[in-house]
Parts: C-alpha cells; structure tokens; sequence
C-alpha cells in the first residue's frame, strides 16, 4: 500500500445551512501520496472523528464518508452527512468545550486506519452549523442561538429568573402592626416587592423578601413579590389582613384568609353562624365524585362558577369533613369555624321556635322555623334554596325550591349516612333526616369558642364564678377538664337536689373536705342546669359543657382503638381505664370520687369507683342518662344508663 499523506488546501467551516437536512460543515482537501503527487479520480474512505477537550479527548461523534478525488486530487463533503458511527451531530453543544477534528483514511475500505492529522475548530460559527450557539453577554446573562430546519434563528435566554413564591397569606390579629413577609431568596434575579391593592401599607425594604410590612386596623393588602432578571421575570401575589380594633365580634362581616372571600355573621342565641353558604375550593363536574386528594373540591349548580359565587358551593359529606369521621371538626370551614352538629343545630332551632323539642325526630318539625330560617327571615340565617347535587347522577335539582345543609354527626347505626337539615320554598317547617354522603349539599360553619389569648388546653383554668381552679388536658383535638368539678352550695344527702336556681351540690360522708379533694357530686337534672338538651352548658364554666356520650366515646377511642361501639352497655377496651385513672398516660387523672345512691341517698364506693355523668338522656328510659364509670383495678371502661336521681362525678369539656 502506498503511503498516503493529507495536505489540507482549503478547510471550510462554514456559517451556511446546507440544502438538505442534516445541518453540516463543509469540508475540502486535496490528498496526495507519499511522493508528493494528487491521488486522481480515486475511491477513498475517510472518517471524520470529533473530539471534546483535546486532539486525544473524548469522541463525542465520528462519521464514514466513501468518496471519489476529482481530477484534480480534491475531495469535497460535508461534516455531518456521513454515515454515523457514534453520537449525533446535531446534538453537539459546541459552546461548552473546545473540539477537535480527527481524519483518518482507508484505502482499502477494510476498516483499517490511518489517522492523517488532528486540527482544532476555532471559530465559533461552527455551532450555527450545528444547530445552536451559545453566547454571554457582558452583563453576564447566557443566551443560546439556534436555527430550525427552515433557516429561523431562535434566542433562548438562560438561565430564567427563579419562580416567585410570595409566601402563605397572613391574617394578622392585633390592628396595625408590622410583620413580616415570606418571599423566597432568588437564586437567580433581583426581587422587588409591590403594593397592588390597599391603603396605607408601608412596604420597609422593598427588595428584600422578609421585609417588614406595616398595615392598619382592618386593611387588607394584596402585595406582589416580582423576581426579574435580563430573561424575563415572575412573580406571586399575597393577602395580608390585619384585623380590625377590639375582637371578632358576631354580626360583623369576616374574611376567609385562605381566599379572601368575605361572609357575613349572625348571633342566635349564644352562637354565632355564618349567614352565608361557604364557597371554597376547586370546581369539578357534577358527575365528579370528590377525593380526599389534599384539594378541597366543590360541585357548582348546574357546573357554572356563578352560581356557586350566588348561591354557595355543594359538597359530600366526606369532603366537608376533610374525611374525618369527628363530630364538630373544622372540615372545610374557615380558622376558627366548624362543621355544625346535629345538636348544634337543633339548639340553634329551638332557641328560635320552642316546639321543636326532639333533636333525633326524622321529618318535619316546628311552627315556623322555616320561615325564619329562609333569606328574609326574623333569625338572619339567610338560608338559601340553593338546590343539591343528586348523590346517584350527579345532576342538580332543586333550585330556588330547597336548602339542604350537612351537620358533622353521622348516623352510627349507618356509618354511610349523616345528618341533615332541609328547608322549602313555602313550608314553614324544618325537615331532619339522614342521607348517604355521596349527596352534595350546603355548608354553614359555626363559630369556634374563643379562649382568652393568653389561655392554652393544659394551662390551669379559672372558674370565675367562684374562683377554684381547674388543671385541663389536650386528648386528641379537645380539651378537658383534669379535675372533677366542685361548684356549688352542699346540701345533705339525704336531700334531692332541685330547680330553685342555686347550683346545689353533695360531698361524699357530707363532708366539704371530700368535695376539695374529689369534687362534688350531682345529680343529672342539677348537672344538666334543667335545661335537657345535649352538649348544653349545664353547670359548667362558661365555655365549657357537660359532655355528651360521643365526646366521651371520642376521647376513649383515641386513646384505646379498641374502644369501638358508642352503644355498648358493659365494659370494653384494653387498657383505656388505666389511662384515664389518677396517675395513667392520658393525664385526664380520674378520681375514685365514689357516689351517691338513688334509692337510699348513703354514699358508697369512695376510693373504688370513678363514675361521671354525660349530658346524654336514654331515649328509651328517659328516668336513665348514660355515665362512665372506672374501677380500681379494671384497665376497662365501662357505660350505662343510670337513675338521674343518683349523686354522680362531672368532668366539663371545652366548648370547640
């Protein structure tokens, strides 16, 4: 074989985009022999390689061309039109490193190679060629070129300036204060805060992302966190409200903070409702069932946003809870709200019409509490017949004819059905009835109790009206008393406890040092103040309320799951009574505070049996209420129903 030698005569790398697609670099040589002479009107083999960071570097492409020198010894092709043999030329990033170009020749086509010189690439119109090109500013700012199959150059900035967060929305319960803001620290880009709604914010260092922001009594901002750089810019908005002066009060209108929707408020009797349906959430179809997917979801009548900006948004029972089972929970209400209960509601309908008196009756009941519940009417509630959404189709029904509003109690006969309650058009009653949760119905929230500020559950508590005070304990999402209560004047045991507006109260052996010691003892018609409905206040501190079977249920089956049934009679759960007993893990420090008897009035059981009433009446022997009793040496809890007329231990619960 000849020996072969290349002179490179002219080595174009052209800015041109050639007719057909790939994209290439031309490329010229004339090759001669080892005596110097052109080799004429010859077929040659070469491979052009590509190399990344040095003539030994990398093969980041390589190519076979076949070719035939002209009559002059000259071969022409193009850098990227060959057959590939590694990598892709068109997916080189030219700009990145330096790059070199290997040829090497075979004569014989056998795959047998002689490497005939390395030269570097030192222009950069290389890479237009290629398909991009990258380029810096002086300022900086990276910018890459590239060209498409039909010849158009297109600019792409980078890197792009980092995505704004503006931080969670703040509402701000003392009037008039500096907080501060939550933007995020740009990586890339400068930041700069902005007011975009609201009067007499003061924004202290507008480009810095935890400015302090000053507001006023009641304003509500809406500011702007805008992160910008020479590739463009982004930005986020936040709400900032600071409370007006002096508390919430009742009747006044308030601001959802998680989407600035305002709703009005009404006070019937001591509780304070929204007098509006609630509309939060995502819109989905009708025929959408609702997940628990973390995005509160809502059914709009007829699938039209207006409509629930009208009327108020439907929910399943489950997405209005936020798939919680618990009575009174928050679901999708506001801070500071929750989901109404069944007794919540009923006293709400008795306070405003006295004949309603059953809160577990199934259909329709009352003189007028329709009529006063309906936009227009005497209590303000402004129910609206807003329609539902069918549980089975998914249509919707019934607008401008009925209301339907979920309570948070299920039915726990059927944990597939809930309360409700139902007004309609011309009809002065109110409907109350259960129904499976796939049906979309309304919301109203009720109004948490408020503590004083400076109150925490487990800080001990003051009963104002006499000045004892109580140690309190957090299970699970409510608030305990951890002290039997002891209010009350004494009166002998021998004596019935009565209606004469003197809280009345028994100390076990008559002695007022037992009452210090292990709280007093009532009887169930003194515990309940003579006021029969469930959950009510009673005797306890303003605030709290003597507790119903199911918030004793609920406390025992968060500390025992195997407490399981509300309705059992006799003892269950594993170890729940030496939880709750003086000393156990709950730190609800039941005392063995023993009882009175109903028939003979004696006092018996002291330091054996803790036993307390709840505010639950025994619909079927109404003369029985349900009590908890615990015992020493018994990790169980045990439940019945008792005489009223028996002298029993209370334990009060926080109002939600």
């Amino acid at each position: 074989m000849k020996n072969v030698s290349i002179i490179i005569v002219v080595f174009l790398l052209n800015m041109s985009l050639l007719a057909q697609a790939p994209l290439g670099i031309s490329y010229q040589t004339l090759i001669r022999n080892s005596d110097g002479l052109p080799i004429f009107n010859t077929e040659l083999t070469l491979k052009m390689t590509i190399r990344s960071g040095a003539p030994d570097g990398v093969v980041i492409f390589d190519e076979i061309h076949n070719v035939i020198s002209n009559a002059s010894g000259l071969v022409n092709l193009v850098i990227g039109n060959g057959t590939p043999q590694n990598g892709s030329f068109n997916t080189i990033s030219w700009g990145t490193s330096t790059h070199f170009l290997e040829v090497s020749l075979s004569l014989e086509g056998n795959n047998q190679w002689t490497i005939l010189g390395v030269t570097q690439f030192v222009s950069v119109p290389y890479s237009l060629n290629s398909g991009s090109l990258s380029l810096t500013s002086p300022n900086g700012t990276n910018f890459e070129v590239k060209v498409d199959d039909e010849g158009n150059l297109i600019t792409d900035c980078f890197p792009d300036p980092t995505q704004a967060n503006a931080g969670p929305d703040q509402w701000i319960a003392q009037p008039g204060i500096s907080t501060p803001m939550q933007g995020n620290i740009p990586v890339s880009g400068t930041g700069i805060w902005s007011v975009i709604s609201g009067q007499g914010g003061i924004i202290e260092e507008p480009s810095n992302p935890v400015s302090l922001f000053t507001g006023i009594a009641g304003g509500v901002y809406v500011l702007e966190w805008t992160i910008s750089n020479s590739c463009g810019e982004t930005s986020d908005e936040v709400t900032i409200i600071f409370e007006g002066s002096g508390p919430f009060q009742c009747g006044n209108s308030f601001i959802d903070t998680r989407d600035g929707k305002v709703y009005s408020t009404v006070q019937i009797d001591t509780q304070c409702w929204m007098a509006e349906n609630i509309n939060i959430g995502t819109k989905v179809d009708g025929v959408v069932t609702q997940t628990n997917n973390g995005v509160i979801e809502k059914y709009c009548y007829d699938n039209l946003e207006e409509n629930c900006d009208e009327y108020g948004a439907f929910y399943q029972w489950d997405e209005a809870m936020e798939y919680s089972t618990e009575e009174g929970v928050q679901g999708i209400c506001p801070e500071g709200w929750h989901l109404a209960t069944k007794m919540e509601w009923h006293q709400m309908a008795n306070f405003l019409d006295s004949t309603i008196t059953d809160p577990d009756f199934k259909g329709w009941q009352g003189i007028d509490i329709g009529t006063k519940l309906k936009q227009g009417g005497a209590s303000g509630f402004e129910g609206l017949y807003s329609g539902y959404r069918l549980w089975d189709s998914g249509n919707f029904s019934y607008l401008h004819s009925l209301g339907v509003f979920w309570t948070s109690t299920i039915n726990y006969l059927d944990p597939s059905v809930s309360w409700f309650r139902k007004i309609e058009k011309g009809n002065p009653m109110l409907y109350n009835q259960g129904h499976v949760h796939e049906g979309g119905f309304s919301v109203r929230c009720l109004k948490d109790y408020s503590y004083p500020p400076s109150w925490d559950c487990g800080d001990t508590m003051i009963d104002t009206r006499d000045g004892q005070t109580y140690n309190t304990v957090q299970i699970g999402e409510r608030c305990w008393m951890a002290d039997n209560l002891n209010f009350g004047t004494k009166i002998k045991g021998v004596d019935n406890q009565i209606d004469n507006n003197v809280i009345e109260k028994y100390c076990y052996d008559n002695d007022e040092e037992n009452c210090d010691q292990y709280g007093a003892l009532y009887q169930w018609d003194e515990v309940m103040d003579y006021y029969f409905i469930e959950q009510s206040q009673g005797i306890c501190p303003d605030g709290w309320h003597v507790p119903s079977k199911m918030e004793w249920f609920n406390m025992a089956n968060f500390l025992d799951p195997t407490v399981t049934n509300p309705d059992v009679q006799g003892y269950q759960g594993t170890d729940i009574g030496t939880q709750l007993l003086q000393g156990g893990s709950s730190g609800f420090e039941a005392t063995l505070s023993g009882m009175r008897k109903s028939d003979t009035a004696e006092f018996l059981s002291l330091n054996e049996l803790g036993i307390f009433w709840t505010s639950t009446n025994n619909p079927y022997q109404t003369i029985h209420s349900w009590f908890m009793r615990l015992a020493l040496g018994n990790p169980q809890l045990y439940q019945n129903g008792y005489t009223r007329t028996g002298g029993l231990a209370l334990r009060c619960i926080a109002d939600l």
